[in-house]
């Protein structure tokens, strides 16, 4: 219909994937294509004419994706500097960018899995800044990271089995 559209590719070291942004979505967000910039896409697969492409809906910059699609911040600290003093000026630095993540610790002390413990009073801002003082409070072993925790437990519940509840007699209730 005459109005303008784009067309691209994503490549990794796996592969390439066609892009294409219709009319729509491509005036909403033309202004966010840039040169050499990372950024976050969102969108559709799909399979027309036989091949898989993404049909992009929207494009983000690194730190919008982070503080728009983020619901969990992530802190994994390792065995030789979980200390009292480190956990309580993670607290208080925590505690200076309040928001609506969800903050996870991921205490490495040994073993095949780290224990996690999420905080029930805590919600943080998935900001580059917090990210940056929280790597600075142990010089390179604490690592932090944003997540979407909430899509991998949708995602986690579609796969559980639903197993009906058995009676007395062992028949399912019904």
């Amino acid at each position: 219909n005459g109005r303008p559209m784009a067309f691209g590719s994503l490549e990794d070291m796996r592969g390439s994937i066609d892009l294409v942004v219709f009319p729509d979505a491509f005036e909403k967000i033309r202004d966010r294509f840039v040169v050499d910039e990372m950024v976050v896409l969102q969108g559709r697969f799909s399979g027309r004419n036989g091949r898989t492409s993404v049909q992009v809906e929207q494009i983000l910059g690194i730190d919008q994706a982070r503080e728009a699609l983020a619901d969990t911040v992530n802190v994994r600290l390792t065995g030789e500097v979980i200390r009292m003093e480190r956990l309580e000026a993670l607290k208080n630095l925590c505690m200076r960018f309040p928001g609506d993540c969800q903050l996870r610790l991921h205490l490495d002390v040994g073993g095949d899995h780290p224990t996690v413990v999420v905080s029930r009073r805590m919600e943080v801002a998935p900001s580059e800044m917090l990210m940056d003082e929280i790597a600075n409070l142990a010089q390179g072993h604490v690592r932090a990271w944003a997540s979407r925790e909430a899509g991998r437990a949708r995602r986690a519940a579609r796969r559980v089995e639903v197993v009906p509840e058995l009676d007395a007699d062992g028949l399912p209730d019904e």
